[in-house]
């Protein structure tokens, strides 16, 4: 198949990379907003540490979707180990969910073809519309859509991080690394800026025109790729599912989070599942954490 390079005026000597952290492999790893928000600082940091430039990403319930440049597949490889470090830091400090990334393997894949580019870039960004999380990609807050073409804005006041104490920025983004030089740039809920870390000019020339954008967007082959990780048509997301099993939870055990529960507190929250969402034994399975072949019983 003939190949179509990416123009020297994108490109400038760099390599463009698909990094995903595979749902199948680690189950619910985004619980709340503020995992949500967190995953989306801990990227822009993990980038500017390693000197890679983000174009696109998205956090979904189960894993994360990046298309980064940088010079070199080293950098990129940084990029990955270091997103899964930080992010599994937080998620056990946070909520006492150990190794939440060990068994994956987020090896950057090269995009070395313009047409794989935008393809790889629609992905990404469709990734919440396949499984009807919400029904047009701009909805969704835990993307980089909207940065783009001057989409939507949901930001809400503008303070540079240059302009702040250190200690002030360290708090408010929850991190060691000193970030005055970094460019970014936080509204007033402490939400990072997407237009001060997402490099949405190098997307709007791999497109060349919002036309182009929302065209390719729109004839994305995202829903056979997703197959991989969600079922298509789902009655309830798994955000639901888990603010489910998270009530079932308080209510039959007193316990307010899924990890604090035992294996056969899980089975039982599995049956109640099973019966008011009837959900598939391997999404409940991801859900609570568990082996698919440890719920065998729901198939009866």
């Amino acid at each position: 198949m003939e190949k179509h390079p990416i123009p020297i005026e994108i490109s400038k000597s760099e390599l463009f990379f698909h990094v995903c952290t595979d749902g199948l492999s680690n189950g619910i790893v985004h619980t709340s907003v503020a995992d949500y928000r967190q995953s989306t600082i801990i990227s822009a940091i993990t980038a500017y540490v390693t000197g890679v430039k983000i174009l696109c990403f998205c956090h979904m319930s189960s894993h994360s979707h990046f298309v980064i440049r940088c010079k070199t597949f080293a950098q990129a490889r940084m990029f990955a180990i270091g997103f899964k470090r930080d992010y599994g830091r937080y998620m056990y400090l946070e909520h006492g969910m150990s190794m939440i990334y060990r068994d994956v393997n987020a090896k950057p894949k090269e995009i070395d073809d313009l047409y794989y580019l935008r393809n790889c870039i629609s992905y990404v960004l469709m990734n919440p519309v396949v499984p009807h999380v919400v029904s047009r990609p701009e909805d969704y807050q835990w993307s980089s859509f909207n940065v783009y073409f001057g989409g939507i804005s949901t930001d809400y006041g503008e303070v540079a991080l240059s302009s702040l104490p250190v200690r002030q920025i360290r708090t408010a983004l929850r991190t060691r690394h000193d970030l005055k030089q970094s460019g970014f740039v936080i509204d007033n809920q402490n939400n990072l800026l997407l237009k001060s870390f997402v490099d949405f000019e190098s997307v709007e020339l791999i497109f060349g025109s919002k036309t182009d954008f929302f065209r390719s967007i729109l004839m994305t082959k995202s829903a056979s790729e997703e197959a991989r990780y969600v079922e298509v048509h789902l009655k309830f997301s798994d955000d639901e599912l888990v603010s489910e099993a998270s009530n079932i939870a308080a209510t039959k055990f007193s316990v307010n989070q899924l990890n604090q529960l035992t294996k056969e507190q899980k089975r039982i929250i599995a049956v109640h599942l099973k019966k008011k969402t009837n959900a598939s034994v391997n999404r409940i399975a991801r859900i609570l954490r568990m082996r698919s072949v440890e719920l065998h019983f729901l198939k009866n």
